[in-house]
């Protein structure tokens, strides 16, 4: 009767996604009859189906190639040990120069990889859905070489290094395949060394005129009325121009902005038009509220236009 009364509590309990008390419950299993083997094994079951059909399809969705490596129970281990987080827009994740001993999972919402040399804060990269984060300071002892912000709301579930460091006593094949996943994405330090070379990629050209912008959501629909700035520099994959901003919020949160620029410019016959959507990369503060913002353009431009903006005047 008291093996019968534990176990329909457990039964009870796992239903209840109450996991803990699930396990408590089996321990007390053992300690009223250690050779009650069948509602032992059944309940192990009973609470591994249960935690298997809470988890979050999108999650799995999201993150397939990662859970295809793992057993069935290094999976579950995985899942439960991930704490979910709710970040407002203008968060910071984890800062540049402090410690992190977190690994982030994105599973929903913008995110931005910035990293700050003196006075210029530059976008490393746009970080979404599928992405680890902090993996450079969780699976080594540094200090954050980038920082990490959001655009929007997100959610991120987050691995704690103390459940890491268990697992590589208690379950070194799961420690060990999240260590090589992680080996298979892209790192901070790489990607600031492909930045470097990717400004040096294209000549800039300087010429005059005046712009419209405007910031566009992730969906590529403007967000914000029409604005104009003033033309500064142009290449293959960018360029730059000049606008006043007084709210000194502002320079951060457009970091990592979508944005959608146009111009046109003057010919005899024809005026040749120019309108490009791209990734604001750098935001920075010449003084007495004037500010450069460099775009990287999502698709080149035509050499053409290129070539007619060395000889022609912007309107």
């Amino acid at each position: 009767d008291a093996v019968q009364l534990v176990f329909s509590l457990i039964v009870e309990c796992a239903k209840a996604g109450d996991f803990s008390s699930a396990y408590a419950l089996r321990e007390k299993l053992f300690d009223v009859d250690a050779m009650a083997l069948v509602e032992i094994i059944k309940s192990a079951e009973i609470i591994e189906d249960e935690k298997r059909g809470i988890i979050e399809k999108r999650h799995l969705e999201i993150w397939k190639k990662l859970y295809e490596t793992l057993m069935p129970e290094e999976a579950t281990t995985l899942y439960f040990a991930l704490k979910d987080t709710i970040y407002d827009v203008g968060t910071t994740v984890f800062r540049q120069g402090f410690k992190n001993r977190r690994l982030y999972f994105v599973d929903r919402g913008e995110l931005k990889l910035i990293c700050r040399q003196g006075s210029e804060e530059r976008l490393i990269r746009a970080v979404g859905p599928g992405t680890l984060a902090g993996g450079n300071t969780f699976f080594a002892v540094s200090v954050c070489t980038t920082s990490l912000g959001t655009l929007g709301p997100a959610k991120l579930r987050y691995l704690d290094h103390d459940d890491f460091v268990k697992w590589r006593h208690t379950m070194p094949s799961l420690a060990g395949k999240l260590e090589r996943y992680f080996a298979k994405t892209a790192k901070d330090y790489e990607l600031l060394k492909e930045q470097d070379i990717n400004r040096r990629q294209h000549s800039r050209i300087r010429i005059p005129g005046v712009l419209n912008f405007s910031i566009l959501n992730a969906a590529g629909v403007p967000i914000t009325g029409i604005f104009k700035g003033s033309i500064s520099d142009i290449s293959l994959g960018g360029m730059s121009f000049f606008i006043k901003i007084t709210n000194t919020i502002l320079p951060e949160m457009l970091l990592g902005r979508r944005m959608r620029i146009g111009f046109t410019f003057s010919r005899a016959n024809s005026d040749i038009k120019v309108a490009k959507t791209g990734i604001i990369i750098g935001v920075i503060d010449h003084l007495f509220n004037n500010y450069s913002v460099h775009l990287r353009f999502d698709r080149e431009l035509d050499p053409l236009i290129l070539k007619a903006a060395k000889t022609l005047q912007p309107l």
